[in-house]
């Protein structure tokens, strides 16, 4: 499809505007301020507006020299709402999601592109799931998870890493399975080959992290991602959605002592 692009001059600003539309239906897709520079390529720079081929928005930004800058509001396709703020091109200040009855789903902090501060998030009725911490991109502080809008448990992180996984845990479902955090945010992950049988060998070697799941990443990229359901100082309750993990569905991690 040839889109076709229309100028036409913003007065008042020197800035000029440019209209992108289907030529089959004649509708706007694009509509956006730029500048020219000296070798005559278009700069954005101010309100940039995007439609779908039906007509309906999906994007509000701002540019400044060709990079995003200020607030940026994107129409998703499930009817949900993102509003982030950009500096120079890099997620800088709240980002928040909204669903399309207007509630808050998440609200996250940026400094420079990466978290930083408070992070917020709750369910599709507005109940509060998560409130967690990060400090120059890394996790920090107390991470406190809700189930039901009540305070469920809570995750302390230092350095990045998570204090209550550090130690080996026995998996109470499978024989001789078991999984170490280490320290440094190692992980491994011992189990037999064969279901019941066997004696266990190193599955996974690599390292792991927490953000919305319990992340495991094997030294060759294979990650098994795990929802943490539950944390007390000697239990661990995690929902697996990967079948390919040696671990069951719903995995009870145990404290070896």
């Amino acid at each position: 499809m040839i889109l076709i692009a229309f100028t036409l001059l913003l007065t008042g600003c020197g800035n000029e505007i440019e209209e992108i539309k289907d030529p089959s239906t004649g509708k706007l897709l694009k509509r956006y301020e730029y500048v020219t520079d000296d070798s005559g390529q278009k700069i954005k720079d101010g309100e940039y507006t995007e439609w779908d081929s039906s007509g309906k928005k999906i994007a509000e930004l701002l540019y400044k020299d060709d990079s995003l800058h200020g607030q940026c509001v994107y129409y998703l396709e499930n009817g949900n709402v993102l509003e982030n703020h950009f500096s120079t091109g890099k997620l800088s200040g709240d980002q928040v999601l909204k669903s399309k009855k207007g509630i808050m789903l998440r609200k996250e902090h940026f400094e420079q592109g990466g978290l930083d501060g408070k992070q917020e998030y709750r369910n599709a009725d507005g109940q509060l799931q998560r409130i967690s911490y990060f400090s120059n991109g890394k996790p920090s502080g107390a991470w406190v998870y809700y189930e039901k809008g009540k305070k469920s448990f809570v995750l302390n992180f230092k350095n990045g890493i998570c204090q209550e996984l550090i130690g080996t845990w026995d998996v109470t479902e499978e024989r001789a399975t078991s999984m170490t955090f280490g320290k440094d945010g190692s992980f491994q992950l011992h189990a037999p080959y064969f279901d019941n049988f066997g004696d266990p060998v190193l599955r996974v070697d690599g390292t792991y992290q927490i953000d919305d799941q319990l992340h495991a990443v094997h030294k060759n990229g294979v990650t098994l991602d795990y929802e943490l359901f539950y944390v007390a100082k000697d239990t661990v309750i995690l929902i697996n959605n990967d079948a390919d993990s040696p671990a069951s569905a719903i995995t009870e991690l145990v404290r070896r002592r």
